[in-house]
């Protein structure tokens, strides 16, 4: 890498760029003397720029009201294509849980995954009730500017089904 020539381009203009993803799955749950809904999810943060971004923390919203109801705290992200520019946020490793297509009925979340008790959902399509929720990363890179994955009250939104028996009819 020379910077006089910035050969390849790019490469001596610093640049943080955050992304993440989720992924989620729904089960039911005996919690007291009643039958509920418990989301379980997991996902990744990751560094695409070539700089290190620090203090990576990913917020999730998981009732769609902008308010923040978990934070994970994820630490430094190296640079891209580096051993360290991807953690999963919910076991704060390099590789994520496997989520399992259908929780049994009252099993626990997989270890290493996040969950939450959503108080209603939303139609989807007959037979179908959908959560959806939104999580955002934000960091500082190392000329202490603030990096974030989306801008304020957006982000990365799963939507989970919940459907009869564990199977979901397939939409027209």
């Amino acid at each position: 890498m020379t910077c006089s020539a910035q050969n390849p381009a790019g490469a001596c203009t610093p640049s943080a760029r955050l992304t993440l993803d989720k992924t989620c799955v729904t089960a039911l749950q005996v919690l007291g003397t009643s039958i509920v809904v418990r989301v379980d999810y997991t996902g990744q943060v990751h560094n695409r720029g070539n700089v290190n971004i620090n203090s990576v923390q990913v917020t999730e919203d998981d009732n769609a009201d902008g308010s923040v109801d978990a934070t994970f705290s994820v630490g430094t992200l190296t640079p891209a294509g580096t051993a360290g520019a991807d953690k999963c946020y919910t076991n704060n490793a390099a590789i994520c849980p496997a989520l399992v297509p259908v929780p049994g009925f009252n099993q626990p979340p997989v270890a290493g995954t996040a969950s939450y008790f959503p108080s209603t959902g939303t139609p989807a399509d007959p037979g179908r009730v959908q959560f959806s929720d939104t999580v955002r990363a934000t960091g500082t890179d190392a000329f202490n500017n603030v990096v974030s994955s989306h801008p304020v009250g957006s982000g990365v939104t799963a939507n989970c089904l919940i459907c009869p028996f564990g199977a979901c009819p397939t939409t027209p």
